[in-house]
């Protein structure tokens, strides 16, 4: 396809994040190495036959992450080349999209995450370097490339805040951070980061004891998966602690709407997808705090229907 990389800039153009334009670039590759096999080299050529039987093979097995990604990556494509006249018209408009499967990270147990904080060991450089990560993603329920990509310049130890510069909205945002948080990270620096640092390393708080280079999500990642077997508890993912953050401050009484900014999301949908209350505690939160359902009242309701009937 010819227009492949005029598309990508396009994009880019658009502010997209280069993970998404990289997501792009792969999937639309895929069908093009499909329509080369067909011996279809313009998109002008292309029938919405020919994209059904691509897309098939990921609609009929258990891909439908791939599914979801490759219809509207695809159809957003030839789009882009009706928009800007490179096709009279797109031949899969009428493709219907499918339905996106939300994946959601279960919710860590407070006691479970408590556990396994309070099991690092704090003369270990390993460990104290987790402790201060988990605890920092849990106080403000950061994105994980939010936490690591943290300057030491970012954190204000007086006002109890930290910067998260150009997050996935392309915005800056500030967030409280709580004493803990700021107790592991201080230890962290002073007693651990100091002595491991090298005069060239960038400014990035969380550094790689190996490469000395920022740390990064995978390493991290294994880091997580390694203390679990070691502390024999359950495995959790660091997206799982930005979940539990979330829920765990709305059962508490946070608004949503103040969840909504700590979380950094433009649209309040994103934030419910985070906080996942059970039916129970959602009852006894609307008893709790809906004003036409005072427990006297729910009394007079009951002894009222009972005369009636």
């Amino acid at each position: 396809m010819k227009q492949i990389n005029d598309f990508l800039k396009y994009l880019s153009n658009q502010n997209y994040s280069n993970k998404t334009i990289k997501d792009y670039k792969y999937i639309l590759s895929c069908f093009e190495k499909f329509l080369n096999e067909k011996q279809i080299y313009n998109e002008k050529n292309v029938s919405e036959t020919d994209f059904k039987e691509y897309i098939a093979k990921y609609k009929e097995c258990n891909c439908h992450s791939f599914y979801y990604k490759s219809v509207t990556i695809i159809k957003k494509y030839f789009r882009f080349l009706n928009k800007f006249n490179y096709i009279l018209i797109s031949p899969i408009e009428k493709y219907k999209n499918p339905k996106q499967v939300v994946k959601h990270h279960p919710v860590i147990d407070k006691n479970d995450l408590s556990n396994f904080l309070n099991n690092l060991d704090e003369n270990n450089p390993f460990e104290v370097r987790t402790r201060a990560m988990i605890e920092l993603l849990y106080s403000s329920a950061l994105r994980p490339s939010e936490c690591l990509n943290l300057n030491i310049s970012d954190i204000d130890y007086y006002n109890k805040v930290i910067l998260i510069r150009k997050t996935k909205t392309k915005t800056d945002r500030i967030v409280p951070v709580t004493n803990e948080a700021l107790l592991w990270i201080n230890k962290y620096i002073n007693k651990i980061r100091s002595k491991n640092i090298l005069p060239k390393s960038e400014n990035k708080i969380f550094i790689s004891f190996h490469s000395n280079n920022p740390v990064t999500v995978k390493g991290i990642r294994n880091s997580l998966k390694y203390f679990s077997i070691k502390k024999n508890i359950k495995r959790f993912s660091m997206y799982s602690i930005r979940a539990s953050s979330a829920t765990h401050l709305f059962e508490n009484g946070m608004s949503i709407n103040y969840l909504q900014l700590l979380l950094g999301h433009k649209d309040l949908r994103a934030t419910i997808i985070y906080v996942r209350v059970s039916f129970l505690r959602l009852k006894e939160l609307l008893e709790k705090y809906h004003p036409r359902n005072k427990l006297e009242d729910k009394r007079n309701f009951i002894n009222e229907v009972s005369e009636i009937n």
